[in-house]
This record gives C-alpha cells, sequence and structure tokens, in this order.
C-alpha cells in the first residue's frame, strides 16, 4: 500500500526532538518500545510493533529495554542512511526496487547477505516488508 513520503527521513534534531519529548509520558529522557512506535508515526512511519522492538533492540545501546534522545537521534541518521541507498538504487524515481537492486543498496551499506531462496536476504526482506515499503516507495 503506498503511502505518502514520510517526515521522519527529512527531519531536523528540533523536529526529532518534539517527536522524542511529546511521546515521553513520564518525562524521564527514554522512551519505550511502545512510545517509540508513536515518536515514529509523528513522523510519518506506522511500523509494526515487531519492527519497531527490533529497531530498538538495536540502537539500545545500553541495554536499557528504552532509547534515550541521543539513540534515537541515531536511529534516525541509520534510517536516513538506509533510505538514501534505497534512493540511490533507483526506489526515489520508480518507487520500486527489484531485488538484486535491494541487494545492491544492501551492500552498499556494507551488509553481505545469502542470496539463495531461504537465505539470510530474502528471510530479511519478508521479516521487514513494511520497513522495506518506505524505503522504496515514490516520493
Amino acid at each position: 500500500m503506498p503511502q505518502e513520503h514520510a517526515a521522519f527521513f527529512s527531519a531536523n534534531t528540533s523536529a526529532l526532538e518534539a517527536w522524542f519529548n511529546n511521546v515521553d509520558a513520564d518525562r524521564s529522557g527514554a522512551i519505550s518500545v511502545a512510545e517509540l512506535q508513536k515518536a515514529l508515526q509523528k513522523g510519518g512511519l506506522k511500523f509494526s510493533a515487531k519492527l519497531v522492538a527490533s529497531l530498538m533492540r538495536v540502537h539500545d545501546s545500553d541495554n536499557s529495554l528504552e532509547l534515550e534522545f541521543r539513540e534515537f537521534c541515531e536511529l534516525h541518521n541509520d534510517l536516513q542512511s538506509i533510505k538514501l541507498a534505497f534512493d540511490a538504487k533507483g526506489g526515489s524515481t520508480s518507487g520500486k526496487l527489484t531485488l538484486p537492486q535491494v541487494q545492491e543498496a544492501l551492500k552498499h551499506l556494507q551488509f553481505t547477505l545469502d542470496m539463495q531462496p531461504d537465505g539470510a536476504f530474502y528471510k530479511l526482506v519478508k521479516s521487514y516488508e513494511d520497513l522495506v515499503e518506505y524505503l522504496i516507495r515514490k516520493d
């Protein structure tokens, strides 16, 4: 289902801070998985709870089960880099990438994945379909 370009990818630090503070209900300076999902939604990213939990695990550098603002900004930078890599492979012009183009974008990001039908590449694409949709959608 095509969706409009998410403001999250082009957000500046002020916008990120506003989204972060808006969802930090207890004003602890850190956000939970549910709060992260709300912050991403404010930026136009409607990710599944499973994907948000995965993003949390990757970016929670102190294993607190919450993201501090610094970690949230790192998540933003990583997703922005991934978006740019996918755009460079043709996603921003056509709104779609072939599986080989997705593989090339991931290689550009220094990922090497098994391309066999049951390999890591296909499992990754299947597991993160909602993220891939945002990355290859026409802006």
